[in-house]
C-alpha cells in the first residue's frame, strides 16, 4: 500500500543563473546607505562617496609620503 514505487531519490545541485545572484547583491550606493544608518560613515564622507559614484568627482591617489629627510 506504499504510495512510491521503490525507487530512491538522488539529489543534485541546481545552478542558480547569474542574473539571479546579481540582483541578491546590494548595489553601491545601497551599502552607502547601510553605512550611513548604522553610523559607520559621516553624512559628508557618505556625500563625497556618492559623488564619486555618480562621477562627479575625480579620485586621485595621495602622494606616497616618505620618511626619509633631505637636507
Amino acid at each position: 500500500m506504499g504510495c512510491g514505487g521503490g525507487g530512491s531519490f538522488i539529489p543534485f545541485p541546481i545552478s542558480i543563473p547569474e542574473t539571479r545572484l546579481a540582483e541578491q547583491r546590494p548595489s553601491a550606493i545601497d551599502i552607502l546607505k547601510m553605512r550611513l544608518a548604522r553610523g559607520e560613515i559621516t553624512l559628508s564622507t557618505f556625500q563625497q562617496m556618492l559623488a564619486v559614484l555618480d562621477g562627479e568627482t575625480i579620485v586621485r591617489p595621495k602622494a606616497p609620503i616618505s620618511h626619509i629627510r633631505m637636507p
